[in-house]
């Protein structure tokens, strides 16, 4: 008797219990964001900042999910324990989240009563005018 396999990928998902979080999500809001960059204080205090002005704050009203590596995570094992309603994603493509859909960066969308915005890295955003207005003029039409 002959057998046969089916050809198919086998992602490796970073189980959510040892992602390193900071924050209480009182406004539940989550932030992914790279451990490098959140390790960078400029950087953190640029997204302070941008938080403010739009009257959220970093370590109260979100909670940043830190990126260890580029493996792909499972939101919905991490949505188990917090609640969400908007997610903001600095440097990362959907598919890491496991969201197969083809997005336009600084353009929210909502999926399943949560309110995505996909952005380039805090990195790049630090040093792009035409890219913090990106981000601003997003957050100020779901927000504000």
């Amino acid at each position: 008797m002959k057998t046969s396999f089916i050809n198919y990928n086998i992602f490796n998902i970073e189980d959510a219990e040892h992602i390193p979080t900071r924050g209480a999500n009182q406004k539940n809001l989550f932030i992914f964001l790279s451990e490098n960059e959140a390790e960078n204080a400029s950087l953190v205090e640029l997204l302070s900042k941008i938080l403010a002005a739009i009257k959220y704050d970093l370590e109260t009203d979100a909670l940043m999910i830190l990126q260890t590596s580029d493996e792909p995570i499972s939101l919905s094992k991490l949505c188990q324990n917090e609640t969400q309603s908007s997610v903001l994603v600095f440097g990362y493509e959907p598919k890491h989240l496991g969201i197969y859909a083809n997005m336009k960066k600084y353009v929210f969308f909502e999926l399943q009563n949560t309110h995505y915005l996909f952005c380039d890295n805090l990195s790049l955003i630090e040093n792009q005018k035409d890219l913090k207005s990106a981000l601003w003029e997003a957050l100020k039409k779901r927000f504000l």
